[in-house]
């Protein structure tokens, strides 16, 4: 487990950490696939581990290397259990093998993850990262965000209230100060005649008193008050909530196609260039408000039917195509097109990119793009043409959770069609209303079959 960078950390020795790269084959692997005890059995049953998949390691999928390595870890019951995006890439029945697998293990679990489905069935505490700070928060990932905003709310008001304070102080202040300017202004024998010596006594008398030099005290007394209300009111932090809406309020716009289709398929099949891949499929519409997501086990041919129907729709009309993986050549376009752009489109762009939970400086700086910024710069880019339909191939992954649930909500004021493939079953919920899902059929001679079937949902 690699070390902290400042501190320390306690602890038990027995420690595994599931790296997110699984390159290499997870120490132990072996032993495990040759204990035959009872919990190595149980592991393999569950988690479809085979026996040789140790010898042919390079030909496994990433989902068939992340169930073995952490089938390994959990034989070896280590005390902690540290895991990196355990779910990243993995379709749906894959990520619940590995999310009961986890849930029936009794140790200490830490896990860094964008999964919020896993985050909720698995975590009883969470940690946010935010602005330098670090804060626990009870239960899974949804009760943490839920009690963050409310803490917002009323760090939002206790805000609010010492600004008022502070500025009701400082109006009392500035009449008090006001009454003593006039105080001082009657003790002062600067305008009386030398010869009038009764208001010169009077002057004496009250002097003599102290009444003045109590108001004089009571407005000093007041400016002091003023003074660390307001600084009260400075020290009160306002961290912008992990989860906040996307900043600002710029919306996409989409040339809505007029008419009743984007795209119309007759019933029949879409298949590889070989031919040794195939899909069959009913009928499909697509209408210019659609919004469709397209679900289903790794290696199902999702991707082939979001490409067949992109260039479908694309003969006719605008469409915005992101991608699941972009090039590093495919980079150095994005961040051209940006430069070859007018003054006002930048602008727009940098909007965008910002409104996404990045910032646009650091991501027109830096000399090497993330692989989230850059899908996020391509859809800032792409959004300028206002395409008729956005169609988006497992767009969350390379993703962190804020900058999720700023393209969720950026996306829901989308007028336009949007066409979706992910494995993100919150991100799909919340954004698509019809589901197609891709079945595995049969396998005859080295050729794959599926069936796409559409619902409601």
């Amino acid at each position: 487990m690699p070390e902290p960078a400042h501190s320390s950390i306690d602890g038990p020795d027995s420690r595994i950490y599931c790296d997110q790269q699984t390159e290499s084959i997870p120490a132990g692997f072996s032993d495990f696939i040759n204990a035959w005890d009872e919990v190595s059995v149980d592991l393999m049953r569950r988690l479809g581990v085979e026996y040789d998949w140790y010898y042919r390691w390079n030909t496994l999928s990433f989902g068939e290397r992340k169930r073995a390595q952490i089938a390994t870890a959990l034989w070896q019951h280590p005390d902690i259990l540290a895991l990196d995006e355990p779910t990243n890439h993995l379709d749906l029945e894959t990520r619940n093998q590995i999310g009961d697998a986890l849930a029936s293990w009794d140790g200490i679990g830490v896990i860094v993850s964008h999964d919020r489905s896993l985050l909720d069935s698995l975590c009883s505490r969470c940690l946010f990262l935010s602005s330098g700070s670090a804060t626990v928060r009870p239960g899974g990932i949804t009760k943490g965000i839920e009690q963050e905003q409310r803490q917002h709310v009323e760090a939002l008001r206790l805000k609010r209230e010492a600004t008022q304070e502070a500025r009701r102080l400082r109006r009392e202040a500035q009449r008090r100060t006001e009454t003593e300017s006039r105080s001082a202004g009657r003790l002062s024998k600067k305008k009386i005649d030398r010869k009038d010596n009764d208001t010169r006594a009077k002057v004496d008398a009250a002097r003599l008193t102290g009444k003045d030099r109590r108001a004089a005290s009571a407005a000093r007394l007041m400016r002091e008050r003023a003074n660390g209300a307001t600084e009260h009111s400075r020290n009160l932090d306002l961290h912008r909530p992990t989860f906040a809406p996307p900043s600002g309020s710029l919306k996409l716009n989409a040339d809505v196609v007029r008419g009743d289709a984007l795209c119309r398929l007759s019933e029949g099949s879409i298949s590889t260039a070989d031919g040794r891949f195939r899909i069959s499929h009913p009928e499909l519409t697509i209408t210019p408000h659609d919004r469709i997501g397209i679900s289903g086990p790794n290696g199902s041919g999702k991707s082939t039917v979001l490409q067949h129907l992109y260039t479908q729709m694309s003969r006719r009309h605008s469409i915005l195509y992101l991608p699941q993986e972009l090039t590093t050549t495919d980079t150095r376009q994005l961040r051209q097109r940006v430069h070859d752009l007018d003054k006002s489109s930048k602008g727009r762009v940098f909007a965008m990119v910002n409104q996404l939970d990045s910032d646009p400086g650091r991501v027109m700086d830096t000399t090497a793009l993330s692989p989230g910024e850059a899908r996020k710069l391509l859809l800032a880019i792409g959004v300028l043409g206002q395409p008729s339909a956005i169609v988006m191939d497992e767009p969350t992954n390379h993703l962190d959770l804020p900058s999720i649930a700023a393209l969720e909500a950026t996306l829901q004021e989308y007028p336009g069609a949007l066409v979706i493939v992910s494995h993100d079953t919150v991100f799909l919920d919340t954004l698509t209303t019809v589901r197609w899902q891709t079945v595995h059929r049969e396998s005859t001679g080295g050729n794959r079959e599926f069936t796409l079937a559409c619902r409601h949902v």
